[in-house]
């Protein structure tokens, strides 16, 4: 197996990621700012994605350099519908998160579902409850994101953007309770065919040589 946590392959330029956090301070987030009308945002980001992702901490280092990721998106009669797979390398971040279930040397797989509805207050608006937060399409290709935390303080923020109908970037943004930085996942993805998951999938839990899966979808 392939060491995929090599921080080497995947050194990030700090000024570059300094620059995109002050750029998230300003963009319009889902508290309610004013925003451009944009629901062909949701329809744009429809269908089945792949990405490579980096989970940095507040230094901008890595925790985990690189692992993968598999989202689905459908757009339903009330909003959206997104799965998201995720495939972590053997870490001691793979290993708290499976409480200790996850066997020496195997990764880690994470299977989520979320629900997004349609805000009817403010067109382009999703409302995904307390997982994904409340989002706004702030233009056709761009929409933000926010769980709020504690007092005035968010516990996350995200950006995500579509650039061309097969590549987009979201960034996932976390903070303590203080309001202070915590971390920032980045997920740099790739539009696949939907006939492509299921292929997908299998040889994702190869690659990370999967040794245990958390599914809470629900039943």
């Amino acid at each position: 197996m392939p060491d995929v946590n090599r921080p080497s392959r995947h050194r990030w330029r700090r000024a570059g990621l300094l620059s995109l956090l002050a750029l998230c301070t300003w963009l319009p987030t889902a508290r309610g700012d004013a925003a451009t009308p944009a629901p062909s945002f949701w329809q744009a980001l429809a269908g089945t994605w792949v990405s490579e992702a980096s989970y940095l901490d507040e230094q901008l280092q890595p925790i985990v350099a690189r692992y993968a990721t598999l989202m689905q998106v459908e757009t339903v009669a009330d909003g959206v519908l997104i799965t998201e797979w995720k495939f972590y390398p053997d870490s001691e971040l793979a290993r708290g998160m499976s409480g200790g279930k996850l066997p020496a040397g195997r990764g880690l797989e994470t299977v989520t579902q979320s629900r997004g509805r349609t805000d009817a207050a403010q067109p382009g608006a999703m409302q995904f409850g307390s997982d994904r937060g409340r989002w706004v399409a702030t233009t056709p290709e761009l929409a933000t994101g926010l769980v709020a935390g504690k007092a005035a303080a968010p516990r996350y923020r995200y950006v995500a953007a579509l650039s061309g109908p097969g590549h987009a970037e979201i960034s996932t943004w976390g903070y303590h309770d203080d309001g202070s930085f915590k971390g920032l996942a980045l997920f740099r993805m790739r539009r696949i065919a939907p006939a492509e998951l299921d292929a997908r999938l299998d040889a994702l839990r190869g690659q990370y040589a999967i040794g245990f899966t958390m599914d809470s979808r629900p039943r």
